[in-house]
């Protein structure tokens, strides 16, 4: 097959697409509306397809993932117009039940089945979801400092999507001219994808994976100003054993996170994590003073709702127990092992009694010890 002849349908659809903006033809794309075609929600445990149309396909590769991400957020509200009280209810507890974090869960709860590719000469993008294993579902709202981070993801994507929307071009010139713009809300898009994509619970309490790292690399080029991508960046650095990277990348997340005026629960559970993130780095590097003071302060976060879970706070609480060792601060350590096996992780604690150590009494309060 020639090689230009891949391209003439695509071609074709541009054209006429392109008349039609110049004409002044609007295409309703039905983002966001209030609940899902059809006159109901589906049921229960049943997939969802949405479609969204690209608005002008000339702007390629704008256009496709302007109409990937609105068909998503369109099949994410059909696949969850209403969830269960309970769920309201554990959302509430940690801080994260605006209509962001309701979002958010919808993503943990279902999976993407399918997404017609980049490379379609098709000038409609279909996304389908269809519910997550039963496992996933039922460990969703315990995973809060991921639905924190795919809430601030979320946020950030629906806001580039409206942005775009509300601005389209009205003729090819004029798309000429803003090209850089264009290109750049482009690159945020996909920035914002790929990091929702890597954001997958992980053994020991990871919120992202090692082989994840080249597309976050990549992605904290397209979106530099977006917190949660580089809190999930430090967390992939450091399972390469890039502790000094993962120190720089927590560091900005914290920087970017120090920005924000009106500091929603989120930002807080965030900030904590970011910190646990870079006291870990700062232990690797053989840095045990700085890593205990972020330590401190991802267990010390400044309310109840942005809080971590018990097994989080049970990790963070053995990682200070080990910088403290480290410090001769044995008491301090046998607090936090105590603490953390009154939370269901007894593992510290039995290690330092086999060693002849914290066998005393009254070693609980892990708060109140200091170095």
């Amino acid at each position: 097959m020639p090689v230009g002849s891949r391209f003439a349908p695509r071609l074709f659809w541009a054209m006429g697409w392109a008349v039609l903006c110049l004409l002044g033809g609007e295409i309703d794309v039905g983002v966001w509306a209030a609940g899902p075609p059809g006159g109901g929600p589906p049921p229960a445990g049943a997939a969802v397809t949405e479609v969204a149309q690209r608005p002008f396909p000339l702007l390629v590769p704008l256009s496709y993932r302007w109409a990937r991400g609105a068909a998503w957020f369109n099949a994410l509200m059909a696949a969850c117009p209403e969830l269960p009280g309970a769920a309201r209810r554990g959302l509430a507890a940690s801080g994260l039940d605006d209509r962001a974090g309701l979002l958010a869960l919808c993503a943990r709860l279902h999976t993407l089945d399918h997404l017609t590719p980049d490379d379609s000469p098709d000038i409609a993008v279909a996304v389908r979801l269809v519910p997550a294993s039963p496992e996933a579902r039922a460990s969703a709202l315990r995973e809060e400092d991921l639905l924190a981070v795919e809430r601030a993801l979320l946020l950030d994507m629906e806001a580039t999507l409206l942005a775009v929307r509300r601005d389209w071009p009205p003729t090819l010139a004029e798309a000429r001219k803003r090209a850089e713009a264009l290109d750049a809300a482009a690159q945020r898009l996909e920035a914002l994808w790929l990091a929702h994509g890597a954001a997958q619970p992980g053994p020991g309490g990871w919120i992202c994976g090692p082989e994840a790292l080249d597309g976050l690399e990549r992605a904290a080029r397209g979106a530099p100003d977006n917190a949660a991508l580089w809190l999930l960046l430090a967390e992939a650095r450091l399972q390469r054993d890039l502790p000094q990277a993962a120190v720089a990348s927590a560091g900005e997340a914290l920087k970017l996170l120090a920005r924000h005026v009106a500091r929603h629960p989120a930002d807080e559970r965030l900030a904590a994590r970011a910190r646990y993130v870079r006291g870990l780095a700062h232990w690797r590097l053989g840095q045990p003073a700085l890593a205990e003071a972020d330590l401190d302060a991802a267990l010390h976060n400044a309310g109840v709702d942005s809080a971590p879970d018990d097994a989080e706070r049970a990790r963070r609480l053995r990682a200070r127990a080990a910088v403290r060792l480290a410090r001769r601060n044995v008491a301090g350590m046998c607090a936090d092992f105590a603490a953390a096996c009154a939370l269901g992780d007894c593992e510290g604690l039995a290690l330092a009694r086999s060693r002849g150590q914290c066998r005393a009494a009254g070693t609980v309060d892990a708060e109140g010890a200091t170095p």
